[in-house]
């Protein structure tokens, strides 16, 4: 099965080919998936896959770029810069992993497997757990209002 879809990608070709690939995922990447922490961005995607032999490809993906999420104290938007590289290893059809393995599996027999949700989880786990703007960069009429509840809050205890 032939997919235009840069993201569902032929395992077994790849690995023969000994090429890496380079993605872009934009806006409409992140917007397509079902999630609400990435906003947007604009990150280069490099897939590497080699067959180690023993009915497992071993992926290698890179990551840079920037994407865009909301600010944890302002909830105004934010950029931050991605550049992660992580492996991981997905089962050839057919094949059953066994309990202690962390491995993918592929889905069928036309040796296609989506990236899209392992591309997203390297992006978005390496994202800081507290997401915020620069000092100063903040929304200041946000922060008044934080600033006026917070003050608020304090005196009625």
């Amino acid at each position: 099965m032939i997919t235009n879809d840069p993201l569902h990608i032929h395992l077994e070709h790849i690995a023969q080919s000994g090429d890496a690939l380079k993605i872009n995922l934009s806006n409409d990447f992140f917007k397509g998936l079902d999630q609400q922490e990435i906003l947007g961005g604009e990150v280069e995607l490099t897939v590497c896959v080699k067959d180690n032999g023993s009915h497992v490809f071993l992926l290698s993906l890179e990551a840079q770029g920037k994407v865009t999420t909301q600010c944890d104290r302002c909830l105004d938007e934010v950029e931050l810069s991605v550049n992660v590289a992580d492996e991981f290893r997905v089962l050839k059809w057919g094949e059953e992993p066994s309990d202690d393995d962390d491995m993918a599996c592929m889905e069928g027999r036309d040796g296609i497997y989506d990236i899209s949700w392992n591309a997203y989880e390297l992006i978005e786990l390496s994202l800081p757990t507290v997401r915020l703007h620069p000092e100063g960069g903040c929304n200041e009429e946000m922060l008044g209002k934080l600033k006026e509840y917070t003050r608020t809050s304090e005196e009625t205890e």
